[in-house]
């Protein structure tokens, strides 16, 4: 009427049947239990109520190749008092996104797409992959390419200074950064890919400069598991002389070589990219997400 609030349909904290992750009181007295996913799996509900759900999207992988830039973060979701029915809910923890290696001397190619996490009906983005330039034979015409759109972007391929500015993938905004790109003119790098602090911030990866591969984006962090949590690091670019970083020590560092570093697992973390021309070179792969519930006991 207006004048006060009511949970509706009498609902009040939900309960699951699943033995738990683990279980703790917060600093107000609160006690809870929570449960972690990670692949797929189910959470069966027998009373139905309110709960509260995190996810991060599988991360995105980084470009293999010259100049490749790093693959984007999962975004991460939050719900707090997201509402659950009684019945047995899908759950899965996205994959990371595979690299994808160069078939052949100048054959580069883009990371793959992080995979989704989902609870229910609640549902986090896997990260864009980083990109890759091409070089076109004959006539060694070079161009750059656009990161890979995902929860957060994945980072833009540069190749040489003859080519112009190429742009980072987009993330969702409020839940993942965008990627980086790289300014015409500064070649020799990659631009890193989007975290999911940066996303809060409205920061992404940051952009390549000649010869310095772009650092992935910063992680946020989270306490649903009763511990301080960092999801969702960006990966770094590849670049000579200097490679990207990956974002807060989770995300895959880039390299000046031909092989980039894997984003870590269980974080939706991006993959770091390559420099390289040789066949054979591969991006890092993105880290796996996961999806946790909690509910009051």
């Amino acid at each position: 009427d207006g004048t006060a609030w009511t949970n509706f349909s009498s609902a009040g904290p939900a309960n699951f049947t699943d033995v738990a992750t683990g279980s703790y009181t917060d600093s107000s007295g609160q006690a809870w239990k929570f449960l972690t996913f990670s692949g797929t799996s189910s959470v069966t509900i027998d009373q139905a109520g309110f709960c509260d759900i995190l996810l991060i999207g599988g991360g995105g992988a980084g470009g293999s190749g010259y100049g490749g830039g790093g693959g984007g973060s999962g975004a991460l979701v939050y719900i707090a008092d997201a509402y659950l029915s009684e019945a047995t809910h899908v759950v899965s923890g996205g994959a990371g996104g595979a690299a994808s290696p160069a078939v052949a001397s100048y054959g580069f190619k883009a990371g793959n797409n992080g995979v989704a996490s989902r609870l229910a009906d609640y549902l986090s983005p896997g990260g864009g992959g980083g990109s890759v330039g091409s070089i076109a034979v004959p006539g060694n015409i070079v161009t750059g390419a656009n990161g890979l759109n995902g929860g957060s972007g994945g980072g833009a391929g540069g190749m040489d200074t003859s080519t112009p500015a190429v742009f980072g993938g987009s993330g969702v905004l409020g839940f993942g950064g965008d990627g980086g790109g790289v300014n015409a003119g500064a070649g020799f790098a990659g631009g890193g890919g989007g975290g999911t602090l940066s996303g809060v911030l409205g920061r992404g990866g940051t952009a390549g400069t000649l010869g310095v591969g772009g650092d992935g984006g910063q992680a946020a962090s989270t306490d649903i598991r009763n511990t301080t949590l960092f999801l969702g690091g960006g990966g770094g670019a590849g670049g000579s002389p200097t490679a990207g970083s990956g974002g807060s020590g989770i995300g895959g560092p880039g390299t000046s070589g031909a092989t980039g570093g894997a984003g870590s697992p269980g974080t939706g973390s991006g993959g770091g990219g390559t420099y390289s021309l040789s066949a054979g070179s591969i991006g890092g792969n993105g880290g796996s997400g996961t999806a946790t519930i909690r509910v009051k006991v």
